[in-house]
């Protein structure tokens, strides 16, 4: 959710071109993001909600560091929600999109941007098509920031900042009004270096999956759009 523009960007990932459900793909999606809508800002604030495995992790935030340290961003803060306050601009969007496509009839990923594309508020970025095409890159981030420094007690904190006057260090707190604390994440000039990691490409369903979307799923769908969602398996189903 973007707030300046009052926008919600949507990313739309095709099962066959997903490489990853954990860190990596978050960052990617969010380093797309910053490339194609920060406008020129670098003074950002984002905030999150507090899933360990995908937001609230070391390699998101050395990704933030990284960016503050080759100059993409001058400063970074970064919010997690507490407990019993889950609810922000997001879940917003995801409603109206819930609302469009329950009286939708939705077939394609070109479909659902079309269908996105009815309302003011929803931007659909697609990741890939049906044919196996990569549109956005999933990059090896964890790979790439993996002899950086880490955050201690990282589940603890709610708020983390990074700013270009004091490079490779993170300021956290506990909570908005806890007192600050410095903790060293790296100074790695191989690490930080502009360079975006080794790109991950997909290796497509695995055989079981075919076989399972061919025999369970493509019954219901379009009849137009059975071979491009739920095509025969590339081996037999069976072999003798």
């Amino acid at each position: 959710m973007f707030e300046p523009m009052c926008k919600m960007i949507i990313y739309i990932i095709r099962e066959a071109v997903l490489v990853s459900k954990g860190s990596n793909i978050v960052i990617s999606l969010l380093h797309h993001f910053f490339t194609k809508y920060a406008l020129g800002v670098t003074k950002m604030v984002l905030n999150a909600d507090n899933c360990v495995g995908q937001n609230k992790n070391n390699t998101v935030l050395q990704y933030l560091m990284w960016r503050i340290a080759n100059s993409l961003s001058s400063h970074i803060e970064l919010a997690f929600m507490v407990a019993g306050h889950t609810k922000f601009g997001p879940d917003y969007g995801f409603g109206v999109f819930k609302r469009l496509y329950r009286h939708c009839e939705v077939n394609s990923i070109e479909k659902v941007c079309n269908m996105m594309d009815q309302s003011k508020l929803l931007i659909p970025e697609a990741t890939g098509t049906e044919l196996g095409d990569v549109l956005i890159l999933c990059y090896d981030w964890q790979s790439k920031f993996s002899s950086l420094g880490k955050i201690v007690g990282i589940k603890q904190f709610h708020h983390f900042a990074f700013d270009s006057s004091n490079s490779g260090v993170c300021l956290v707190r506990e909570y908005a009004t806890s007192p600050v604390t410095e903790m060293t994440v790296g100074r790695d000039d191989d690490e930080l270096s502009p360079d975006l990691p080794v790109a991950i490409m997909p290796t497509g369903l695995s055989q079981a999956r075919q076989e399972y979307l061919f025999t369970r799923i493509r019954q219901y769908i379009a009849e137009n759009f059975k071979d491009r969602l739920c095509p025969a398996p590339t081996t037999p189903l069976w072999t003798f």
